[in-house]
């Protein structure tokens, strides 16, 4: 599965690949030993899991360039383990990298605008399924360019009755977080 269009981040200095670029993010938040970081990514990426042996090489990588270090823990019910946190210069890179996403993103919207463009029926009937099963913004940009460009069809109902049944349950939440928010702001008030 590729969780990334693009095969590495540059910053001003450094260049990524995607799995450091995860291992970064989740290291932000969370310092972590190895299997820890494999199990808080799976958890965050809807079952997708990173290998040990892609995960390890890229830690070591990172360590490499200053952008992580690493303790020492000990364990009395196993192997010791290394928790690793970002440094100062991850925390920079990171930032950068997250900075450079921007451009990632505007790029997959003019992508999905194109591809919509140009596709035959059976490849626009393909994309749209895979939109809304990912739940994808990128494919909603695509389904509104061939609703747009042309009448939508049987297919495009589908998807907009899928999608609008998604939104209702992201507005939902929104809504439940608004007015917890509400909540806690009327409590600091008093």
């Amino acid at each position: 599965m590729t969780l990334l269009c693009k095969s590495s981040f540059h910053t001003r200095s450094i260049r990524l690949s995607p799995v450091q670029l995860l291992i970064l993010a989740h290291l932000k938040k969370n310092p972590s030993h190895g299997y820890m970081i494999m199990q808080g990514l799976r958890e965050k990426l809807d079952g997708w899991s990173l290998k040990s042996g892609t995960l390890y090489p890229a830690l070591r990588r990172l360590r490499e360039l200053g952008l992580i270090e690493g303790t020492s823990m000990r364990r009395d019910d196993g192997p010791d383990a290394i928790k690793y946190e970002l440094t100062a210069k991850g925390k920079k890179t990171l930032s950068e990298a997250m900075q450079g996403l921007e451009g990632e993103l505007r790029a997959q919207e003019s992508l999905w605008r194109f591809l919509g463009g140009v596709a035959s029926r059976p490849q626009h009937k393909a994309m749209l399924h895979w939109c809304a099963q990912a739940r994808s913004p990128m494919g909603f940009v695509f389904m509104r360019q061939q609703c747009e460009g042309r009448k939508c069809g049987p297919a495009h109902h589908d998807f907009l009755e899928e999608y609008r049944e998604y939104l209702k349950h992201e507005l939902a939440w929104v809504e439940e977080r608004l007015s917890k928010l509400k909540g806690s702001d009327s409590d600091k008030r008093r």
